[in-house]
């Protein structure tokens, strides 16, 4: 997964709060006082905690337990964040904090320092790690990304845009094409039940919120991440598969360079059993998919530059041989998986490897069964002439 800005503002937070520790000597000084420092610490785990909030949500919870000093510290740091470079140097210096392990920083009363293993340095580490896997390009469109999410989570700008909603959810005639079912819809209630008007704001405005969250990646990647899950256990709560792969195909035409867009119409390809065009989508996720520099290591060697370049083909051909497998066509997912082994051992990948002579196995034994159920009836018809 990608940087999303709700981790940049929480990486922000970590760095103000070090530069606190640091210049009023620890948390043995006077500077907080012992409630203060567990208020705090309680508040940030639950803060790394969540996957995603709007900046407002943001700031109105870590006012909640950041003492004013470090709170007001924080929004001026942000607002000094104008340009890439401000990122650059924010991600630098969380660098700095996790890989200085000699550190002064102290988290408690007992005097710990910010541990790479600590839930803090953990977080530190993740984000840090997928920072580096970014272009400048992405960076760039990060950066953006970052000035969009603080501009949409305005508390006036969201006060001004209801009201806009609302005076245009009460002249129909302002209605466009794709608020025309939800009208249609409300006035037939209205006509048996004699609703307020007011009923009529809150659908519309929802639809203009979902519309928002859309418009941005770290949105696109939240849409993805629950559809995802929700298809992979089945659950009732998933959209229908034409407004789904609809919502999909609108997605692409703005964030085509997201590769889990494919992935998930793959999936909602699969559930309706369109064959053909869950092979091609899973054929694009693999293509748009940037398997370089995934490792830890920061200087990978030859070999591991060479697993990386064609880890696109194995674990494509790997996939597919199961998709083919379980639809039943077990001739066409062997040839693949046979390709997968080829692929593998050419590249050393010890893991692709034993994944595809497992379902190798597998069909073969599927084959075996089938082969042998047949013969079985064969023979029976045999028996039933004699």
């Amino acid at each position: 997964m990608a940087v999303i800005p709700y981790e940049i503002s929480c990486g922000v937070l970590i760095h103000v709060f070090c530069q606190k520790i640091q210049d009023n000597e620890g948390w043995d000084s006077e500077y907080v006082s012992k409630g203060t420092q567990q208020t705090f610490l309680i508040g940030l785990l639950k803060m790394l905690k969540k996957t995603n909030s709007t900046w407002h949500e943001f700031v109105d919870t870590i006012k909640s337990f950041c003492w004013e000093d470090l709170y007001n510290s924080f929004l001026k740091e942000v607002e000094l964040l104008e340009t890439e470079d401000d990122i650059l140097d924010v991600f630098k210096s969380l660098e700095e904090l996790v890989i200085d392990q000699s550190s002064s920083i102290k988290l408690s009363t007992q005097n710990t320092p910010i541990k790479r293993t600590s839930v803090i340095g953990l977080f530190l580490r993740k984000l840090v790690l997928k920072f580096k896997k970014l272009t400048f390009e992405k960076i760039h469109l990060l950066f953006m990304d970052y000035v969009k999410y603080k501009q949409l989570s305005n508390p006036f700008e969201e006060t001004k845009q209801s009201l806009e909603d609302s005076e245009r959810s009460m002249d129909l005639s302002c209605v466009d094409e794709n608020t025309t079912s939800d009208v249609s819809l409300i006035e037939n209630e209205s006509k048996e039940n004699q609703p307020s008007p007011v009923k009529i704001i809150p659908k519309i405005i929802e639809n203009q919120k979902t519309q928002n969250n859309l418009s941005s990646r770290e949105g696109v990647y939240q849409f993805i991440e629950e559809n995802v899950i929700m298809l992979e256990n089945n659950s009732h709560n998933v959209m229908k598969p034409n407004q789904l792969q609809l919502k999909l195909n609108e997605i692409q035409r703005s964030h085509w360079h997201i590769p889990d867009v494919y992935y998930l119409s793959f999936l909602n390809y699969l559930r309706v059993s369109e064959f053909n065009k869950a092979s091609k989508m899973l054929s694009l996720y693999f293509d748009q998919k940037n398997f370089q520099n995934q490792g830890t290591n920061a200087d990978p060697s030859e070999q591991e530059n060479h697993q990386s370049m064609f880890k696109r083909f194995r674990y494509g051909a790997l996939n597919h041989g199961i998709m083919h497998y379980q639809h039943g066509n077990y001739a066409q997912a062997m040839t693949v998986l046979k390709e997968a082994v080829s692929i593998a051992q050419e590249t050393n990948d010890e893991l692709c490897l034993k994944h595809a002579i497992f379902w190798i196995h597998v069909v073969k034994e599927e084959t075996n069964r089938l082969d042998n159920k047949d013969l079985e009836s064969r023979c029976c018809e045999l028996i039933k002439e004699i």
